[in-house]
């Protein structure tokens, strides 16, 4: 098939099952790549036979910016819905749009269309109680921007020939928030990439960007509640986002070692996963969470809160703990497997076993039967 695939991602793990599908999919598909020159790169080696259009979108460097971005969208959308009609594609897939959510191009495409959205917009549907003051103050000045984006989104997602998302838990908000029935297709984890390490490390890792939403601040709350003489350290990864200093303030009034790492490469990430003792995932709603799915086929053990995604990876009592919302009862299931190194064991065992079952090339195949059935 001739397919035109679309993206307006920035780094993290919607792009990585970009890539994933891109890297595993059987498929002999002839692909053009579009993009807004706000995208995030994908990995050039992926894009060896692809023809590869790029069209330019102003920068949001503030929040001015932001406003002048949002007013070139028409004219993006346009554009890429020219170059998507007028190549005589059999089909558009189509990722979502840091921008604007839903791909900007949806609504002009008289092509068929498989939209993976990976989350709804959260930043417009979601009323988080944690934010910080400065957060508050973004959300006020944001909020015109804000309605013209959930209008946009809105009527984008429900342009699309199909949809498809991450998890039940995210079919349930698509349907609920914008009444579109989509399909799951769960994303997977590259077990050669994600293993063990011979050595372990006193250390709890939570991973995810450097926002609110991810949790971290709930974990340093969360580590305070152990007794100090064995709170272990807190290294947090996150490859974007600006609340890095408030989680280092946090640290520092709760008394938890904090060790913070922003854009760090590949292998070091994956280095982090293998050695660490214990993964924390506190995501607030998180759509799927690939990333306890790289813990456990780290063999790491997993203490979650049982919400999202999560709560579809996580087997509680088998590969991790899954727990509500409370800090302290966050604090004992990490206090309860640093006491039980065999436990550990057998949690990180069994959670590499579980991997068996979430492949990057099940995935790929699945996008794949979808992108032929829009075709049929």
């Amino acid at each position: 098939m001739k397919v035109a695939l679309y993206h307006n991602l920035p780094s993290g793990g919607a792009l990585r099952l970009l890539e994933e599908y891109l890297r595993y999919s059987k498929a002999a598909h002839n692909i053009t790549v579009i993009t807004p020159s706000t995208a995030a790169s994908i990995d050039p080696t992926l894009l060896e036979k692809s023809t590869q259009v790029t069209i330019p979108l102003p920068e949001a460097t503030s929040l001015i910016s932001r406003y002048r971005q949002f007013a070139a969208i028409p004219v993006l959308a346009k554009r890429a819905a020219e170059q998507i009609n007028e190549g005589s594609f059999d089909v558009a897939f189509l990722h979502a749009s840091q921008v604007t959510q839903a791909p900007e191009p949806l609504r002009q495409l008289n092509v068929p269309s498989l939209y993976f959205a990976p989350e709804y917009l959260r930043e417009v549907y979601d009323k988080p109680s944690n934010l910080s003051g400065r957060e508050r103050i973004k959300r006020v000045a944001t909020a015109p921007l804000n309605l013209r984006r959930r209008r946009f989104d809105a009527a984008s997602i429900r342009a699309a020939s199909l949809v498809s998302t991450t998890s039940h838990f995210t079919q349930a908000n698509l349907k609920r928030i914008y009444g579109v029935s989509s399909e799951v297709v769960y994303g997977g984890v590259d077990s050669t990439a994600f293993k063990p390490s011979k050595q372990r490390e006193a250390i709890v890792l939570s991973v995810g960007a450097l926002h609110p939403a991810k949790g971290h601040q709930f974990v340093i709350a969360a580590l305070a509640h152990i007794p100090k003489n064995k709170r272990p350290k807190l290294v947090v990864v996150g490859d974007r986002g600006d609340y890095g200093r408030h989680l280092e303030s946090l640290a520092t009034l709760a008394d938890v070692d904090l060790d913070l790492r922003q854009a760090i490469e590949f292998t070091e990430i994956t280095a982090l996963y293998g050695r660490a003792m214990i993964f924390a995932a506190a995501q607030y709603e998180e759509p799927l969470g690939l990333v306890a799915l790289e813990a456990m086929s780290s063999e790491t053990p997993v203490v979650a809160v049982n919400e999202g995604g999560l709560a579809e990876t996580v087997l509680d009592a088998r590969t991790g703990f899954l727990v509500e919302r409370d800090e302290r009862a966050f604090a004992s299931a990490i206090e309860h497997l640093i006491d039980e190194p065999d436990l550990r064991l057998r949690f990180g065992r069994e959670g590499r076993k579980m991997m068996r079952h979430w492949t990057w090339q099940a995935t790929a195949n699945r996008f794949d039967e979808l992108l032929e059935q829009i075709v049929a």
